[in-house]
């Protein structure tokens, strides 16, 4: 019979994110998401359904009235960091009713229609991550079907539409930011404006707007386009550092779903804007947070011959646990 030793080692260097810990953030969030729904209910009531028509309106009411300073932060993080956190992390069913209604007030206020799109999206990835996608395969298939269907039902409708959001408006803006600004803005008209001067009269977005297109709306560019137009082809490689760093930093788990709304916002929102307004930068620091903690839980087991732990620094804990063959669990 064999006998091996399963070493279990954390390291104090950074916080881990236990069961403790979670419901501690998880306490937070609600309190800030209960607060910042009063605020909603105050101003614009009940929270009700509303119809896609009229999103836009919604959006430049609620944006007019949109509390400046760190309430502008918080409302921007409130569905993406905080709610979305307690969807997926916490446990308790409270924390998760709170999101879910704080979800339908905010976009019944914002009119907001990605924090409802979202919401079957992170579901779905969610239980791929924690059942495997094996288990899901029939239930995907007949969600398919039926949304087969209905897109061909409503094909003369939606399929163009599809088309020009998400295909030919993409690249038609990338085209005219490119053609517009023939010089790096720098970031010159946002946090580097300390730094360098900006020579237009407007932001990009809505100068493309008003140059190139009918409805003179925002033209709002991708985290590429917006790299390419303020930094020039240096952007590009700054990127594949940036996507291969957070890569090498974060290890594969369910908590990645945590980074589905930053991921969302990189489609239409320049880096910089979805790392800081938009709560990227905290979504990157709550999944590599859990991470660690996965990481810490890891139990190596090494032969019973072998000297362990004369590899492990002294600010680690160790605990040495023997594990028999035929038992499952320690």
């Amino acid at each position: 019979m064999s006998l091996s030793i399963g070493v279990r080692w954390k390291s104090p260097s950074l916080p881990l994110l236990g069961g403790g810990y979670t419901k501690i953030f998880s306490i937070i969030y609600s309190a800030i998401i209960i607060y910042l729904g009063i605020l909603l209910y105050l101003r614009f009531g009940a929270p009700v359904l509303t119809d896609f028509g009229s999103a836009y309106t919604l959006r430049a009411a609620f944006n007019e009235w949109l509390p400046k300073g760190l309430l502008t932060y918080l409302f921007s993080w409130s569905v993406y960091v905080f709610a979305i956190y307690l969807l997926i992390i916490s446990k308790e069913i409270l924390f998760k009713l709170i999101a879910l209604i704080f979800i339908m007030m905010i976009f019944s206020a914002s009119g907001n229609k990605v924090y409802i799109l979202m919401l079957p999206i992170l579901l779905f990835l969610h239980l791929i991550s924690v059942y495997g996608f094996a288990w899901l395969m029939a239930p995907t298939m007949a969600v398919g079907v039926v949304l087969a269907k209905i897109i061909f039902d409503l094909g003369e409708v939606w399929i163009p539409t599809f088309v020009q959001r998400f295909l030919i408006m993409p690249a038609d803006i990338a085209f005219r930011y490119a053609e517009y600004f023939r010089e790096p803005l720098l970031y010159s008209y946002s946090f580097l404006s300390p730094f360098f001067t900006y020579r237009y009269d407007d932001l990009p977005g809505k100068l493309i707007g008003k140059a190139f297109y009918v409805s003179g709306d925002n033209a709002t560019a991708g985290f590429a386009v917006d790299m390419f137009t303020n930094l020039g082809w240096i952007g590009l490689p700054i990127l594949v550092v940036f996507f291969v760093a957070l890569r090498r930093v974060l290890t594969p788990g369910a908590h990645l779903v945590l980074l589905l709304p930053f991921v969302i916002q990189l489609i239409d929102t320049p880096l910089p804007t979805a790392l800081l307004t938009g709560g990227g930068g905290l979504m990157i620091a709550g999944a590599f947070l859990i991470s660690r903690h996965r990481i810490s839980r890891e139990t190596f087991c090494v032969d019973i011959r072998e000297r362990c732990g004369s590899s492990f620094s002294g600010n680690r804990h160790l605990s040495v646990l023997v594990r028999l063959p035929g038992l499952s669990a320690l």
